[in-house]
Parts: C-alpha cells; structure tokens; sequence
C-alpha cells in the first residue's frame, strides 16, 4: 500500500471516528436529565460497546426473568 493510499485510509477512518463520536454525544444529550437506574447505566457506559455489555448483564434483565419466574 502506498504512502498515499495508506494517508487516505488514515484520514477516512478518523473522519468516522468523530462521525460516530458526534453521534454517541447526540444520544447521550437527548437522555440528560433523566432519572431512572437504566438511564443512569447507560449515561455511564464510555462507548457502544459497554451498552452492549449493559444489554447482557443488565439488573433489568435479571428482574424480567425473575418476574417471569412468579407468573
């Protein structure tokens, strides 16, 4: 890969790294405010990645099951 080429991919992929940076602060400010211990979780997650944690080991999900568990 050429000087050039490899200068152009570096730039295309910090172009998406602050794409998805805007975009990860949009979502966050449209859930300022809000109270509830999902929110706050998700208020505190650093990237998309620690929301997906969230999504598999979340305290919501563990009552879900729980609530299923008594019906």
């Amino acid at each position: 890969m050429s000087r050039e080429a490899f200068g152009g991919v570096v730039q295309t992929l910090e172009k998406v790294k602050k794409s998805v940076q805007e975009k990860w602060d949009g979502f966050k400010k449209k859930f300022e405010g809000t109270k509830t211990e999902l929110s706050q979780e998700v208020m505190g997650a650093k990237s998309p990645e620690d929301l997906i944690a969230l999504g598999k080991n979340s305290k919501r999900k563990e009552r879900l099951c729980n609530w299923k568990k008594r019906a």
